[in-house]
């Protein structure tokens, strides 16, 4: 396989509802395109991942929140409206025209707005959301660069998109910036957002400081690698797919 494949190429095998790899905003991914593969279970497959953890879509614009959501609350979409394209998920109730076999256990979805053109180009191109996961194996750290995604795992992909940047950067200095830019808003109905973003910052900062390189580690460095996510059933959780 070459190592770049076009965005022609790669948005072809997305519409035969293949897997390919490409960067995103915050690390590589693997992902596939919903509605036009019948079920996410390749990405499993690849990743030896857990058949619980239900995958992320990655979507092209700010009102797929409504349209894949079900009673999405005015927190959520104002949440949307400030901070996407960004690492930010939402989880939310899956509206009807979500394939059942891309829901969570629970009827929910996790959508996010990735600020990266590359993968913002290739939903656009197929016309339909990423369902997408970090491109590494289960239980071994995300890959920032191209040169950090297994090269097993890449042999099990129909295209590879690849970027001579690292994809993303470190969760704190994306924040940062978010913050900095969103600083003079109000935060009079944003309270409980920047709170729980607050909270995950702190923990996932000082998480990083105890991190040890050695493999017992790798899960957790893996979940630092995911975006923000608020849940919109319970408030905030740390969780991510």
């Amino acid at each position: 396989m070459k190592q770049t494949d076009s965005i022609e190429k790669t948005a072809a095998a997305l519409t035969a509802g293949k897997p390919v790899v490409f960067p995103t905003d915050t690390v590589y991914g693997i992902g596939v395109a919903v509605g036009l593969a019948k079920t996410p279970q390749v990405i499993f497959d690849v990743k030896r991942r857990d058949p619980d953890k239900a995958i992320p879509w990655l979507v092209g614009k700010k009102s797929a929140l409504s349209f894949y959501g079900a009673d999405v609350p005015a927190y959520a979409l104002a949440a949307a409206e400030k901070f996407w394209p960004g690492p930010l998920t939402l989880i939310v109730k899956a509206a009807g025209n979500v394939p059942e076999a891309f829901r969570a256990e629970n009827g929910t979805i996790a959508l996010r707005m990735p600020n990266d053109p590359v993968a913002l180009a290739l939903i656009d191109r197929v016309g339909f959301p990423l369902a997408t996961s970090s491109a590494n194996f289960q239980g071994k750290t995300p890959a920032h660069t191209f040169d950090e995604v297994d090269r097993e795992l890449l042999g099990q992909v129909a295209a590879v998109n690849t970027s001579l940047r690292a994809a993303g950067g470190t969760l704190a200095s994306q924040w940062k910036e978010y913050f900095l830019s969103h600083m003079l808003l109000s935060l009079h109905g944003f309270r409980r957002l920047f709170c729980c973003a607050f909270r995950l910052f702190c923990r996932r900062e000082r998480a990083g400081r105890e991190l040890l390189p050695h493999k017992s580690n790798a899960a957790r460095r893996e979940k630092m690698a995911c975006p923000f996510v608020i849940e919109t059933a319970t408030g905030c959780t740390g969780r991510c797919g």
